[in-house]
């Protein structure tokens, strides 16, 4: 089976996969997305949505919790291994807070309970996928960060910043001071990123990390990931749980020091 960084992520087709047992309201929600120019197509099961992915590559997998004797949480696991690159929304009619902690431990992006409104529906997505369109552009950015890396010797500038700043204009590339800071901190928030991944975070909770280093507040978070208050929350509070801190100025303090 093919990964969907392996067949290309074209943002342009909007590609859907409903899995739900009830088959009737996958349908009419298929039916519902169609009219609304997104490309759909329709699981039962875990072995259905196997099958499906052999030649259907969504970007949105919207997952209900109960699929028969199987659970939406081992499926959502599973659809992260297999392609990574999917965002996964769970949907549920059962709005315990122990589901949404559960969901978004196991990857999942976001949360809808039913019955939902169409239009929530349509917002949910419409966050999913402007959440795709920024990881392409984060992701041509990165390709240039890491083949300036391979280009430059980074400790051999970083040595010359810390003797003498007036010899950075003799460093391979003659780039300036400022071009040359803003590639070592880009080098250092890869390894402090690699780091994060190594000890279990997942890539929203890296993401979020950084955006608290950067001094922003749960609500500009929210707002700048469309994502909802709550699920910011949740995140921050596993994120405490996994690297041993009880405060914002701990976690910043913690991720500095790496």
């Amino acid at each position: 089976m093919k990964d969907s960084k392996d067949i290309g992520f074209d943002i342009a087709l909007k590609k859907i996969l409903i899995v739900d047992d009830d088959r009737d309201f996958a349908q009419i929600t298929g039916q519902l997305l169609e009219v609304s120019d997104y490309k759909i197509d329709l699981a039962y099961s875990e072995e259905g949505v196997l099958e499906k992915l052999k030649d259907f590559h969504p970007h949105v997998a919207l997952v209900d919790i109960y699929l028969g004797k199987q659970n939406g949480f081992d499926l959502i696991s599973t659809l992260n291994k297999l392609s990574p690159k999917v965002l996964t929304v769970l949907v549920t009619a059962y709005p315990q807070k122990s589901f949404s902690v559960e969901a978004l431990k196991k990857g999942a992006y976001d949360i809808l309970f039913k019955p939902f409104d169409p239009i929530e529906l349509l917002h949910t997505l419409q966050r999913c996928f402007e959440k795709i369109q920024l990881e392409n552009v984060n992701a041509k950015l990165e390709k240039g960060l890491e083949e300036a890396v391979e280009i430059f010797d980074f400790q051999k500038i970083e040595d010359s910043i810390k003797t003498d700043a007036n010899d950075v204009k003799n460093v391979e590339g003659n780039l300036d001071l400022d071009q040359i800071s803003d590639l070592l901190n880009k080098n250092k928030s890869h390894r402090i990123n690699s780091y994060l991944e190594k000890i279990g975070l997942t890539p929203r909770e890296i993401e979020i990390c950084n955006l608290i280093t950067d001094s922003m507040n749960n609500q500009e978070i929210a707002k700048l990931l469309f994502i909802s208050l709550e699920t910011v929350k949740t995140h921050i509070k596993s994120i405490f749980q996994k690297l041993g801190v009880k405060s914002r100025l701990k976690l910043i303090s913690y991720i500095n020091s790496k």
